[in-house]
């Protein structure tokens, strides 16, 4: 059991205003374990299916719920299976399985699959409130420490984005009027300004990828990203090709998330190009008005990847790339899960496709 100095203990009688995800299919059993959690001051949610919890815990990539509680048997998914879907769906929310006694090899395979803490049956209430603060003190301090070093490396980083900033436009007062230089220091004063909004917000991460939905014009969002990637693609020998419906199309999402989705998947088709010398980025937008979407197709005509491949390319730090951090792809799907929507990809042995389906706002368009 995790000791914890005074401090901690008052820090941990805050988490009763924690929410907890239930999954039990005996309904005794989920009442009184509600009511066990309520009497302590926690947040409850009751689902007596591991399917139906997996369908909630999609709607928000987990965000909605501090931790999942669930029972190992039950008669759908068991609890082991319900664990390793809700990695699969690259869902980070605390899990505490409840087994029987001597089920030593479901413990052992529980925490292959990222388990955080288990309670054995039958036990106690203050048992079971000690496993959960347990986990979720363990589970918050080590997103303290992240975000301790998340915000040292944003730091760090402004601070090299300051010289080039400064350094450029010292540059561009410098160079006389009709210089052909001057629109490219212009596009990396640009650029580095993009960056420093970016670190902004990478310090508000924590605030969940649904935070700040609002109704945005797709369109308008991918001309500026493709007018970024114009200098990149010349210098890789790359065209962009540019196809959409006309009007505004309308989304309700996330703009500076759905601005990391795309730039990372056009990032990954120029590059995929750079092997074989060049190639086209082909990029189409379509309306699907039965399902109330829209449909983002970016393809390229690079190498192409093997089925095998394609397979695991949504897995955190799998990668092909020498330097590459196996992570531009988990933040695409994480992206697209929150905004509700779906992602396909396609290897056609020559070149790759992307479909990114998002839903449509409820809003008219004018």
């Amino acid at each position: 059991m995790l000791t914890t100095n005074k401090e901690d203990e008052r820090e941990m009688d805050n988490h009763p205003r924690a929410k907890i995800l239930i999954v039990d299919d005996e309904p005794q059993t989920l009442k009184a374990l509600q009511l066990s959690l309520k009497s302590r001051g926690y947040q409850t949610e009751c689902i007596a299916t591991a399917e139906d919890a997996m369908r909630l815990l999609r709607l928000q990539n987990g965000s909605q719920f501090d931790m999942v509680l669930t029972d190992y048997w039950m008669p759908d998914l068991d609890g082991l299976q319900f664990l390793r879907a809700i990695r699969a769906e690259q869902v980070k929310t605390p899990v505490v399985l409840m087994t029987a006694n001597g089920q030593k090899d479901v413990l052992v395979e529980a925490l292959r699959s990222q388990c955080n803490g288990f309670i054995e049956k039958p036990f106690a209430t203050e048992g079971l409130i000690g496993e959960i603060e347990r986990v979720l003190y363990q589970t918050r301090s080590a997103a303290c420490a992240a975000s301790q070093e998340v915000a040292e490396l944003v730091h760090q980083l402004n601070n090299s984005l300051t010289v080039i900033m400064n350094s450029t436009q010292l540059a561009m007062r410098h160079s006389e009027n009709g210089d052909p230089v001057q629109p490219n220091l212009e596009l990396v004063l640009k650029a580095t300004k993009k960056i420093q909004q970016m670190n902004r917000k990478i310090i508000n991460l924590g605030r969940g990828l649904t935070a700040n939905f609002k109704d945005l014009d797709i369109r308008l969002i991918m001309d500026d990203i493709l007018n970024m990637f114009k200098s990149l693609a010349k210098t890789q020998n790359v065209s962009i090709e540019y196809c959409l419906d006309d009007g505004p199309i309308l989304i309700s999402g996330n703009q500076f998330c759905l601005e990391q989705l795309f730039n990372n998947l056009i990032t990954n088709g120029i590059e995929a190009m750079q092997a074989s010398q060049g190639g086209t980025l082909m990029v189409r937008m379509k309306k699907n008005s039965d399902t109330a979407e829209v449909n983002i197709i970016i393809s390229d005509t690079g190498c192409g990847m093997a089925p095998i491949i394609a397979q695991r390319i949504f897995e955190p730090y799998f990668t092909t790339k020498e330097s590459g951090s196996g992570l531009g792809l988990v933040v695409v799907q994480r992206v697209v899960t929150a905004h509700q929507g779906k992602i396909i990809v396609e290897s056609m042995g020559v070149g790759t496709r992307f479909i990114v389906s998002l839903p449509l706002s409820q809003k008219k368009e004018h």
